[in-house]
């Protein structure tokens, strides 16, 4: 596997077995340590023991004369059996060495400080040890105990070569495990990086693709851990950016539509009236017509520049003191021919509110998107229901209607921006109406909530706060 500058699996071996590289490391110096340390202490109890042994012998002639010290020394030596593990040499008053079982003086260049620090205890009895090398370069441990308050002292000393050989195979072998342990963590490690890395490499191709515009692109994954959470949320969201991609071409084709009806309309009365100057009642009709459609025209420009400064967080509201209901029945107003014409009645149940503060522009747009929805949406011989009350702290505007409702799964959503039901997708409109709307209430500190039953009807509330929210505040100021 290549491994690239940033690529995971380089920062696990890198970290990772960093940390288990030091560990194995760490644990393999102990068990160094620890082993050389058991062999050393082994033998040093071993050569002890004997010691205390030889000590007792010695000292019933510790007090006799240098001769018969010195005769007892080289009786001892004929007779010491075991020349082949240990050496033993005996000092004198002088501090020389008497006699040794390998048959041999040692050179006044060897490091005798254990018997120079065993003699230091003017009690006598005391012991001392050295670890270390002959001249000849051979590991040796030495252990010497003091005869008395004089320079006599036995010591004895044995060659380290074997226990270091030992040793050598501990760590070697210590080595060999370690060594085997961190390739085994190494492969394991890849083994499970291959299997994260795998299903990313996916995830990563197939993110590509929904940036180019594929939505359709779907990850299948039998993963139930964390990968598989990921790839389903890819998957979701893949989903969602196509149901949004899809609301905002059909938003496109409605709003173009929309405009273009409007400008069909001003661009056939203005050829007509062109070509009929001399006849008032044409004239007059094409006047009407060219000032309704401009209108309804500027309504859906003013509509997409609400829309664009609530994508940009600069839809604002200046609230002040308003008579609610006096605001509800001026936006009614506006729709009697549009309810007359389409068949339908429409009431107004009012109920005493104290002032609101509000922004009087702003809530009758939200009002003429509500009412407009209502109209647009009810069959002939239908009728909607305006009123308002107090609940809690809020003043409320409910308006009713006994349309076609809102199917279920629609809901949720009818608030969110280019987004139609199902069930209105003839009928004229951008899509972005009640989604600049929720946004003003919200700015009012306010809510919008939608309820609806199919085929039953469709019941709108707006929320406002009696006193300003933080919200109404903020904007304000």
């Amino acid at each position: 596997m290549k491994l690239r500058k940033s690529s995971l699996t380089k920062k696990w071996m890198l970290n990772v077995m960093s940390v288990v590289f030091i560990t194995l490391a760490v644990v393999e110096a102990s068990i160094i340590v620890f082993a050389k340390e058991y062999y050393h202490n082994s033998v040093y109890q071993v050569m002890n023991a004997q010691l205390e042994t030889l000590e007792d012998y010695f000292n019933s002639y510790k007090n006799s004369s240098d001769d018969e010290f010195e005769a007892v020394a080289r009786s001892f030596a004929e007779t010491y059996d075991d020349k082949e593990r240990f050496e033993v040499q005996i000092f004198d008053r002088e501090g020389t060495v008497i006699v040794s079982t390998s048959g041999f003086v040692p050179s006044e260049n060897e490091n005798v400080s254990d018997y120079q620090t065993a003699i230091g205890n003017a009690d006598g009895g005391y012991t001392a040890s050295y670890t270390g090398e002959l001249t000849s370069s051979e590991p040796i441990m030495a252990v010497t105990v003091a005869l008395g308050d004089t320079c006599r002292a036995v010591r004895m000393l044995t060659s380290l070569s074997v226990a270091n050989e030992q040793l050598m195979i501990i760590n070697l072998i210590t080595a060999g495990v370690c060594l085997l342990l961190f390739s085994v963590i190494a492969a394991i490690g890849a083994f499970f990086l291959r299997g994260i890395l795998r299903p990313i490499r996916k995830i990563s191709a197939v993110a590509r693709t929904i940036a180019q515009g594929n939505f359709d692109a779907y990850i299948e994954t039998n993963d139930r851990g964390e990968i598989g959470d990921l790839c389903n949320s890819i998957n979701y969201m893949a989903t969602e950016l196509g149901t949004t991609e899809r609301m905002k071409n059909d938003f496109i084709s409605s709003i173009s539509h929309e405009l273009r009806t409007p400008l069909t309309a001003i661009r056939g009365w203005g050829e007509t009236v062109a070509e009929l100057p001399d006849d008032p009642k044409t004239v007059q009709k094409g006047a009407a017509v060219i000032l309704s459609e401009s209108e309804r025209l500027s309504g859906l420009v003013e509509n997409l520049l609400d829309f664009s400064r609530m994508q940009n967080g600069a839809l604002t509201v200046n609230p002040v003191s308003c008579d609610l209901n006096a605001l509800v029945r001026e936006a009614m107003l506006a729709f009697d021919k549009a309810v007359e014409k389409a068949g339908l009645s429409m009431n107004f149940k009012e109920r005493k509110l104290p002032s609101v503060p509000c922004d009087r522009n702003r809530l009758k747009q939200v009002l003429a998107n509500i009412l407009d929805n209502a109209i647009k949406n009810t069959p002939r011989g239908g009728r909607i229901v305006v009123s308002t009350k107090m609940q809690g702290a809020f003043a409320e505007i409910i308006v009713s209607d006994t349309g076609k409702g809102i199917p279920l799964k629609d809901l949720g959503r009818v608030k969110q921006k280019f987004y139609k039901a199902e069930t209105n997708q003839t009928v004229r409109g951008s899509g972005i109406g009640l989604a600049v709307a929720d946004e003003i209430v919200q700015k009012h500190g306010g809510s919008l909530a939608i309820n609806s039953v199919e085929h039953i009807g469709t019941t709108v509330t707006i929320s406002l706060p009696v006193k300003p929210g933080k919200e109404a505040e903020h904007e304000s100021k």
